[in-house]
């Protein structure tokens, strides 16, 4: 009644149209970066804005640019807000983190098959059949018997070179091939001869 006889019959939709606004727009009923005549025009208020503003002061609708005890009765507004914000950055989270983790899925895809790449290269390395440890060493001018006996030597034993597992067959011919190891070159060898006494 006293907000009607300072500010007329617009003291009936005045309060409700600030606490909708506030709910919607301000949740924590907080005003202060707005000016009388801004919050006028806000609420269809065309009269004399600042009279507006100070009849709802001084009459207890607002402590100074906030709404009287809002927070008391309305506080689940802010409470509301803060959780949508809340989850709305969530989710634009889980968009880039979705994105990231398609990024990262197809990066640890690639790596994925480079290490498949690599390990299967490091296996042809560390391992062959008989066909080509027999081509390798046609290639190195040796008979491919030396191939098939490399083969079958290093396939007994679990590839190894003596206690060390073999990393690269061919790197191994040709240090045997440099050393004189492989069977064609031992066998001709030239044989010492007995001792005559």
């Amino acid at each position: 009644m006293r907000l009607r006889a300072r500010i007329g019959d617009s003291a009936f939709w005045l309060p409700p149209r600030l606490w909708s606004y506030a709910a919607e727009n301000q949740p924590d009923g907080n005003f202060a970066d707005y000016s009388a005549q801004e919050l006028a025009m806000l609420l269809g208020y065309s009269d004399d804005a600042q009279a507006m503003l100070e009849a709802l002061q001084e009459l207890g609708f607002m402590d100074g640019m906030e709404i009287h005890d809002w927070h008391d009765h309305n506080a689940y507004h802010q409470t509301f807000a803060d959780r949508a914000k809340k989850a709305a950055e969530a989710r634009w989270r889980g968009k880039d983190k979705t994105r990231q983790d398609k990024k990262g899925d197809k990066q640890c895809l690639n790596s994925t098959q480079a290490m498949l790449e690599a390990s299967s290269q490091s296996i042809s390395k560390a391992k062959g059949t008989i066909q080509d440890l027999s081509a390798f060493c046609v290639e190195l001018g040796l008979p491919a018997s030396d191939g098939d006996s490399c083969f079958y030597k290093w396939e007994g034993n679990g590839w190894k070179n003596g206690t060390a597992a073999i990393k690269d067959w061919q790197m191994t011919i040709r240090s045997w091939k440099s050393a004189g190891y492989l069977p064609s070159q031992r066998n001709e060898r030239p044989k010492p001869k007995a001792s005559v006494r």
